[in-house]
């Protein structure tokens, strides 16, 4: 039997599933969605490269990931309705934004659709975590009972 990565298989799922016409067009430069906004929608890439960025305490913009053609962005922000990071279009995008309602349904009718997003969300959570790890650690004081 053949395998596939696990990230082809949320690729060719996702496609699959996300079968229309794309409804959002990006310009180089022009934000998808901000930090803090309301979340009530996802956004399936069909093209461009899209940066993913939070503020940092200073208020720089810090690039936390790129995403691309066939990836799922901002599908985590509809768990807690506000968008934790930023997205930005490096180059001209056109994507698909899938609402809440929609990815709701799909979680409910497609136990595969809704294993991805777990798989996904558990995949970005390690690739932060080994990211995390390469940058200095900032010691904070706390008291153990």
């Amino acid at each position: 039997m053949l395998s596939l990565p696990l990230g082809l298989k949320h690729q060719l799922l996702f496609e699959s599933l996300f079968i229309a016409a794309p409804d959002a067009s990006f310009l180089t430069g022009e934000i998808l969605f901000a930090e803090g906004d309301c979340a009530d929608y996802a956004i399936y890439l069909v093209s461009g490269q899209v940066s993913i960025y939070v503020a940092s305490p200073s208020g720089e913009a810090v690039e936390v990931a790129r995403r691309g053609p066939g990836e799922l962005i901002g599908e985590m922000a509809l768990a807690t309705g506000i968008r934790c990071a930023s997205a930005r279009a490096l180059e001209p995008a056109k994507a698909i934004r899938v609402s809440y309602g929609v990815m709701t349904q799909l979680v409910n009718a497609r136990p595969d659709f809704a294993l991805a997003l777990y798989s996904l969300a558990i995949e970005r959570l390690y690739g932060a975590m080994r990211a995390a790890a390469d940058r200095p650690i900032v010691a904070t004081a706390f008291a153990v009972n």
